[in-house]
């Protein structure tokens, strides 16, 4: 018995690791807190990374956004003063017109651009419904 119990004190059963198997086991958790610490700082640097080009996407979109609305007044300011022109043109057409005597071309003039602008008003708002439709299929439904 005493023969046995000296062959299992000597023996690795488990219970007490011996020394080596200790310095081991902290050895291999050292090295993996270090891979741990590196994993975090990648983890880190990515998270600023990403910070960085949402701050960037959003100051460009932003840039966008401005250039879109000059843009749109500049349009929208071009559309009337063209429009005020070809108003002045027009009347000035008219007025020389009824200057002349000659009501009758005024009355084929306005039946001509009548129908025409009847033709545009309603092209004009086929295709806006088209667009309105097309954009509300484009939107997701949850």
């Amino acid at each position: 018995m005493a023969a046995q119990k000296r062959q299992n004190t000597g023996q690795n059963n488990g219970l007490n690791p011996s020394p080596e198997m200790v310095k081991e086991f902290l050895s291999v958790q050292s090295k993996e807190l270090q891979v741990r610490a590196q994993e975090l700082t990648v983890q880190s640097e990515n998270q600023h990374n990403h910070k960085e080009i949402a701050k960037l996407s959003i100051e460009a979109n932003k840039q966008d956004r401005k250039d879109e609305r000059e843009y749109k007044l500049k349009r929208t300011q071009f559309n009337w003063i063209g429009g005020g022109i070809v108003l002045v043109i027009v009347l000035i057409f008219a007025g020389y017109a009824l200057f002349l005597g000659k009501e009758e071309l005024i009355l084929e003039v306005v039946k001509y651009f009548g129908t025409f602008a009847a033709g545009f008003v309603g092209g004009y708002g086929i295709s806006r419904g088209r667009a309105a439709k097309d954009s509300d299929e484009d939107i997701p439904q949850s």
